[in-house]
């Protein structure tokens, strides 16, 4: 299987189960502070349904942009 530079398989998507499944485990274990501690460079906070924010409104708010 190839992957591209993304590391997914190449020509897949990924799934809204596996999306939600990485979203709860990052929820659950991955604060900034530890995040920092671990060696991330960035560290980005994403508003999500606990906002009352709607995935297409937090595409619309998010910007890769350095602190």
């Amino acid at each position: 299987m190839s992957y591209s530079s993304d590391r997914r398989p190449a020509g897949k998507d990924i799934s809204a189960a596996d999306v939600s499944a990485y979203a709860a485990v990052m929820s659950r274990d991955a604060s900034s502070a530890r995040l920092w501690a671990e060696g991330a460079v960035f560290v980005y906070d994403v508003p999500g349904r606990g906002q009352r924010v709607t995935p297409a409104e937090a595409a619309r708010r998010f910007a890769f942009t350095a602190p």
